[in-house]
């Protein structure tokens, strides 16, 4: 199993935290899966690729979120959580489209400081599971594969050294459903 360094998880604390994580790992006897928080972060030590978690929150792949090259650390956090909690971008996924134009979206409007944080286009570089669509704010014409049990998405913004993970799930028609029909 391959180290993963610390992740924020985009997905709903009442569904991780509650009955559908601790069903999870009880389905997974012999598997070493723990969930612990440290300092606002969930850090996860597992296989994300096992059905148990992605049956755990309906979803059908996970997606990490690595920015870097942000001005701070702050904004780095704050690009990637914006990233990894829009719907458009977790639809695109879901839909296996390595859509750039959604996630630089995003990573434009993530607010910061009473305003937003610092995105140039013309700086920006992005790749989906290391293929590059974005060198310098150029396209680069290629329709990568958003396959696999978790996806790694690479946004290096070049203005600074701040950088932040967020660990994200797809939206898909499971997910929607199942949280269309619960009523309180």
């Amino acid at each position: 199993m391959r180290a993963r360094p610390p992740l924020l998880i985009a997905i709903a604390l009442a569904t991780v935290l509650g009955a559908g994580i601790a069903h999870a790992q009880s389905a997974l006897s012999g598997e070493t899966i723990r969930m612990g928080r440290a300092a606002g972060s969930i850090t996860i030590d597992g296989d994300l690729g096992d059905e148990g978690w992605r049956g755990a929150v309906r979803v059908t792949r996970w997606y990490e979120i690595n920015v870097s090259g942000a001005v701070s650390e702050a904004e780095a956090k704050a690009i990637a959580q914006r990233i990894a909690t829009s719907p458009l971008v977790k639809t695109a996924l879901f839909g296996r489209d390595a859509n750039w134009g959604r996630v630089l979206m995003a990573a434009g409007s993530a607010p910061f400081n009473g305003g937003y944080a610092h995105v140039d286009a013309a700086r920006v570089s992005l790749s989906y599971n290391g293929t590059p669509v974005l060198v310098a704010g150029l396209p680069q014409h290629v329709e990568p594969p958003v396959d696999g049990a978790v996806c790694t998405i690479d946004l290096e913004l070049a203005l600074g050294d701040g950088t932040a993970s967020y660990l994200t799930s797809d939206l898909s028609y499971d997910y929607v459903r199942i949280n269309a029909e619960y009523r309180s």
